[in-house]
């Protein structure tokens, strides 16, 4: 009687393991299908979806990676390995977006489209609002477009972040007060 079910987890080992040794491999597409044939024979097994996770970060489709981390999660909310799959995909995910953002708002100031760079630069600090670069960079953005108090605010937090770059001091030092009407 017992027997169908330990062929099933019998199947369910097999395609979990061959997924591991072409993960190991990087063979990734290969992994993937192999959890899948895993996951039909148990579709509520965590695991499987923590190793599903664990190629789609690796492939850096890290939507992917955080939709089969939150399965594995749904399944046993107390699986730790999930938890910090979703921790670190969610981390990569938001570098990731700052990274991009930083580089349109730098490409932004240098066509000279200042107050789109300055919304550029808020983006990033919206997801890291402890990046003296990211202060910095609005600061000039600020100061460009004659916003002298908004620059002086954002150096000043730059230089409170960083107080040893000596370019964030320079630049507070250095800026043109706003003329008194």
């Amino acid at each position: 009687a017992a027997l169908p079910a330990f062929k099933a987890r019998a199947i369910v080992s097999k395609h979990i393991n061959t997924g591991v040794d072409w993960q190991e491999r990087k063979q990734f597409d290969q992994a993937l299908a192999e959890y899948k044939l895993a996951l039909k024979a148990d579709p509520r097994n965590d695991s499987i979806w923590m190793n599903i996770g664990t190629v789609y970060h690796a492939q850096a489709k890290l939507d992917d990676a955080l939709s089969a981390y939150n399965q594995a999660l749904k399944i046993n909310a107390g699986n730790q390995k999930a938890q910090q799959g979703v921790r670190s995909a969610s981390a990569a995910r938001n570098n990731n977006i700052m990274e991009r953002q930083y580089a349109n708002g730098v490409a932004l100031f240098k066509a000279g489209k200042y107050p789109e760079a300055a919304i550029a630069f808020q983006e990033v600090l919206k997801y890291s609002a402890n990046q003296p670069v990211g202060h910095f960079s609005l600061g000039v953005s600020y100061q460009a477009m004659k916003n002298f108090a908004g620059a002086k605010s954002e150096y000043q937090i730059a230089i409170g972040l960083d107080p040893k770059n000596a370019d964030y001091t320079k630049a507070l030092a250095n800026l043109q007060p706003s003329p008194i009407i």
